[in-house]
């Protein structure tokens, strides 16, 4: 329940302060006089969204603040989960700079706005007069039979799931979709494994391949140059072996003659037996050396196939080729197993699908049997407020497929007139009848909503005269169980408020401001009065608002 009211600073309102009551309270004020700016304030606090535009003083900040009596609301748990402190009484507050900041608090908690929203959900319901468009929208329309039939909670827990079911649709989408495009790639992928598979390749086989092909290739230039090395060492006339034996024996003839030429002895003969070593080793080579054009050809092949995936794949390297190849392997082996997850998934789907059904079912059925009553009851309404021979149904349809809030879609049909056909209540109800209808509808929701504050902006829209003096009982009656207030411009409404409060305009020189205040019983029969004389206050019109707030006269 809605205690306390404080606004600062908000469009024509420069500070107001005002308690609020249980029961019924109406809200009356000229035209123009800021009724809707009250609407406006508390609207702030419960998560709209504003802009600077809303500063009276654009060099000061925009302060409103609300109190709520929240013990009886079970919210504890709401609290909880967003980490927030809990108490009985509950302050929000909203914060608009002149920078154009927003700020929000809860319990003196800073609060995103989303969240501000959300719990302004749950604490007030405000109809607007242009709410009655939620009328043609089957959402709304279903959500009231659901209030009615005292299923919203079951539905919450349906859309949860539904939800929960919507993504494992999604997932298991995705695999398809995923094992769609495999196949395509499958093909492809496999060919190149096999390809690289069937290569057989090897670690650190290219380097002594490209090596042995190299002396392949150049063994003719190889052999030529290993046998003129040999003429260098062995030739009779200047080779290098008999020059090395010449000087040999020149130096053993003064071997005796100095120590220093037997040391020169010892490295001649230690370069003879080099140079002979080397001489061998040259003819071992040659002796190696013989063309095999079988094996030329054969790492030619080889090679060819290295180079060909190499290129191919734009790979430098044996080692990144057999990378590759265990990675399409992984890919492949990948592939395998989304068949297997496939199926995985689509047993988990059938057998959600099977639960989301069976709830659907359960508030399908629940929706069907309450339908007659709530027919009954919204026509017993409306008759009341002044339309005899109106009728109403709840035409309800099963779809193919689970939706939101289940299988089921629903349309209001109305005819307020004999003789014609019934049709959606949007073509067949004028402005006026919108909002009788809206008023049955909202005065049955109250009876099973935990709303405990509930706001009505002109729902007298296109009433008058007994019909208007109706509207007024049936909100008395709503107000039983709820804090309701109604914004009115009607004095048959504003008679049957427990509480009365005046919007008004104080101008000076040099602005107008708004204000609310709480009238007393004396001055809500000389406001009422107003209300049904215009301009000047007559007796009749004082006797006749005394009547309308049963003051005996």
């Amino acid at each position: 329940m809605l205690k306390h009211l404080s606004v600062i600073n908000y469009a024509l309102i420069e500070k107001l302060d005002m308690d609020f009551h249980k029961g019924f309270s109406v809200i009356t004020g000229e035209t123009g006089a800021g009724k809707s700016i009250i609407l406006g304030a508390l609207a702030l606090v419960l998560g709209k969204r504003s802009d600077i535009k809303v500063l009276l003083d654009k060099e000061k900040k925009c302060i409103v603040e609300a109190t709520f009596d929240i013990e009886a609301l079970k919210l504890e748990s709401f609290f909880s989960e967003n980490d927030l402190d809990y108490e009985h009484i509950c302050i929000i507050r909203r914060e608009i700079w002149p920078s154009g900041k927003s700020r929000a608090f809860v319990n003196d908690s800073p609060v995103l706005l989303p969240l501000m929203k959300k719990l302004g959900e749950k604490l007030v319901d405000i109809h607007s007069q242009h709410e009655t468009l939620n009328l043609h929208s089957g959402y709304f329309q279903l959500k009231v039979l659901d209030s009615f039939a005292e299923i919203r909670d079951s539905v919450d827990e349906y859309n949860k799931f539904y939800n929960k079911h919507q993504k494992l649709q999604r997932e298991y989408d995705a695999l398809v979709e995923k094992e769609s495009k495999a196949r395509q790639e499958q093909d492809f992928l496999q060919y190149q494994y096999d390809e690289l598979s069937s290569a057989e390749l090897k670690r650190d086989e290219q380097n002594p391949l490209e090596a042995e092909l190299k002396v392949l290739n150049n063994i003719n230039l190889i052999k030529s140059n290993l046998f003129d090395l040999t003429q260098v060492f062995a030739s009779e006339e200047g080779g290098i072996t008999n020059s090395l034996t010449e000087a040999g024996n020149l130096i053993k003839g003064i071997v005796n003659l100095d120590d220093a030429y037997q040391e020169l002895e010892k490295r001649v003969e230690s370069v003879s037996i080099e140079l002979s070593d080397i001489s061998y080793e040259i003819e071992s080579l040659m002796e190696k050396l013989e063309p095999n054009p079988e094996r030329q050809e054969e790492i030619n092949d080889r090679l060819d196939v290295i180079y060909r995936l190499q290129h191919k794949h734009r790979m430098d390297s044996v080692e990144a080729l057999l990378e590759l190849q265990e990675e399409i392997e992984l890919q492949l082996v990948d592939y395998s197993s989304l068949e297997e997850e496939i199926e995985r998934y689509k047993e988990i789907l059938e057998k959600s699908k099977e639960e989301l059904y069976k709830k659907a079912m359960f508030l399908s059925e629940r929706r069907r049997t309450c339908i007659p009553e709530f027919e009954e009851s919204i026509i017993s309404i409306i008759h009341e407020l002044g339309m005899e021979n109106a009728r109403f149904e709840a035409a309800i349809e099963t779809v193919e497929e689970p939706i939101p809030n289940g299988i089921d879609k629903l349309r209001f049909l109305f005819n307020a007139n004999k003789g014609t056909d019934l049709s959606e209540l949007s073509k067949a109800a004028s402005g006026g009848e919108l909002s009788r209808v809206m008023l049955a509808i909202k005065s049955l929701v109250a009876e099973s909503s935990m709303m405990p504050t509930i706001i009505f902006d002109e729902i007298d829209t296109g009433v008058s005269g007994e019909v208007a003096g109706k509207v007024g009982k049936i909100l008395r009656k709503m107000s039983k169980d709820h804090q309701l207030m109604a914004i009115t411009h009607l004095p048959q409404i504003a008679g049957k408020g427990l509480q009365h409060y005046l919007v008004y305009k104080k101008t000076d020189d040099n602005s107008t401001k708004s204000s609310l205040r709480l009238l007393g019983q004396e001055e809500r029969v000389t406001e009422l009065a107003k209300m049904l004389s215009s301009e000047r206050i007559t007796e009749a019109a004082i006797s006749t608002a005394k009547e309308l707030l049963d003051i005996e006269i």
